[in-house]
């Protein structure tokens, strides 16, 4: 393969236009000769050894004989089905990793491939290569916790509103700004991976809180991976990944989180990054798309 079509998102403002944004980045810094477009009758006729489509953006797009398709949550409809099967087409189906996640161990419990469903689960990881990542920030007594990204919620409470105005009145109670920066709804592109490492690198705490639904789920978010690759040592509400080892900083009462955090000695907090960043290895968007490919092929 050495063509590659990003398919949708170009230019609507969505969460998900970030993750096709690093993957865009990832599969250009891999050498693939890669393009980004929007989900439009305009696009179809389009060439490329290789798709990648989410369902949020897929009204459009056609299966070619000859390509091959990353799908995440696109709902074929039965034209497409049959024209896959027709023409032996070859897919992938793309999950992110929850706890309902079921099939054949690939490398950790967070990485599995499910031939029945022709699924691969695996977690969204960092954008940022292995020789991008940042060094170690050392415990500071900034008066400022920087959020980069959404404070949401939806119909079926997905979201951490909720929590996150928890998290800013405790913080409020202990001398700390709660400052949300980014997301999707002012910028098209939101904030720079650079611009992010340098207001997380500036928070007291920066740290990774989510809903219930995200917790009781086993989600991970981008944000965790990110931090982790800005030089931050994890510290969480949700339940503490399998991937790693040193659990010390996942802590689910926000109260005892903030706690934690605050009375954590430099020595312990600089061995759980450490350990955190040794465990990172395998989620990098780089890794995640070797993964992938090696699977498409190999099948």
């Amino acid at each position: 393969m050495k063509t590659v079509t990003i398919w949708g998102l170009k230019n609507k403002r969505h969460s998900h236009r970030f993750i096709h944004k690093g993957f865009y980045e990832n599969f250009i810094k891999l050498g693939y000769e890669t393009k980004w477009v929007d989900d439009s009758v305009s696009n179809q006729n389009i060439h490329s050894d290789l798709f990648f489509v989410c369902g949020v953006a897929s009204k459009h797009i056609k299966f070619h004989k000859y390509s091959n398709y990353i799908l995440h949550n696109v709902d074929l409809n039965s034209a497409d089905v049959e024209t896959i099967h027709k023409n032996n087409i070859n897919y992938l189906n793309l999950q992110v990793f929850t706890n309902d996640a079921k099939g054949e161990i690939l490398e950790n419990g967070n990485i599995l491939y499910n031939h029945e469903l022709n699924t691969l689960f695996q977690p969204w990881g960092t954008p940022l290569s292995h020789h991008e990542w940042h060094d170690y920030v050392p415990i500071n007594n900034s008066k400022r916790e920087f959020w980069v990204g959404a404070i949401w919620n939806n119909q079926k409470n997905q979201g951490n509103k909720v929590t996150m105005e928890i998290y800013r009145k405790l913080l409020r109670n202990s001398g700390i700004r709660l400052i949300r920066r980014g997301g999707s709804r002012i910028k098209l592109n939101g904030l720079s991976d650079l611009a992010n490492s340098q207001l997380v690198r500036k928070s007291r705490f920066g740290a990774t809180i989510v809903g219930d639904w995200q917790k009781n789920a086993e989600y991970i978010p981008c944000r965790l991976y990110k931090n982790i690759s800005f030089g931050i040592a994890p510290l969480s509400n949700m339940k503490p990944p399998i991937f790693i080892k040193n659990k010390s900083g996942f802590i689910e009462n926000l109260e005892e989180l903030i706690d934690f955090g605050f009375t954590e000695n430099e020595k312990d907090r600089l061995l759980r990054f450490e350990s955190a960043k040794n465990d990172l290895k395998p989620f990098s968007y780089e890794v995640n798309i070797k993964r992938i490919i090696k699977l498409l092929t190999t099948r």
